[in-house]
């Protein structure tokens, strides 16, 4: 599944420019590009899992909705910031499963990271088309970065990215344009 080189950077373009222009950062996203760039990453499947198993989609704030602006924050600043193929596949993988199962509040975040980091390594066990090693790695990583109280400071491009995606939700609905946003990485 991993494959090198230039040939998306124009399509990677097109889906930024529709992130922007659509506003996709606000309440009112629009799925025919979050499946756009899932398609485009290869992992749409691992997504549609996700939302068939994760039993935290409706909590007040660790739910659907924030796992899909976690996938696009990340997709936006792997963008931003030139990452592969497969770090963006790897660290897109790692917002979408950060939260998996989270417990709401009835568990510490630690176990609730060992939750999350154990059912995205069972959905990915279970998938018939696999990402890459190095994708399956990253996510795991960027999982376990988002463990709060911060036990560790990221020590990657894709861990301060997932670290500053978890955190800029609660100021997404006053932003028109988000070049301000990754002011952790920047």
């Amino acid at each position: 599944r991993c494959s090198n080189g230039d040939e998306q950077s124009l399509k990677d373009m097109e889906i930024y420019n529709l992130i922007k222009q659509k506003k996709l950062m606000s309440q009112s996203g629009n799925s025919d590009v979050m499946n756009n760039i899932l398609s485009r990453l290869g992992i749409l499947e691992y997504f549609t899992v996700f939302v068939d198993k994760n039993s935290s989609n409706f909590l007040p704030y660790h739910n659907l909705n924030h796992t899909k602006h976690m996938v696009l924050n990340c997709y936006e600043g792997a963008f931003c910031e030139g990452l592969s193929f497969e770090e963006t596949v790897g660290v897109c993988l790692g917002a979408i499963f950060h939260d998996f199962n989270h417990s709401g509040g009835h568990k510490t975040d630690d176990v609730n990271v060992q939750i999350a980091l154990e059912g995205f390594k069972q959905v990915h066990l279970n998938m018939p088309v696999k990402v890459c090693e190095e994708s399956f790695n990253i996510a795991c990583e960027c999982i376990e970065i988002t463990q709060y109280p911060y036990i560790k400071e990221p020590s990657t491009t894709h861990e301060m990215i997932i670290r500053d995606a978890d955190l800029m939700e609660i100021f997404e609905p006053n932003y028109d344009n988000l070049e301000r946003q990754f002011i952790g990485l920047k």
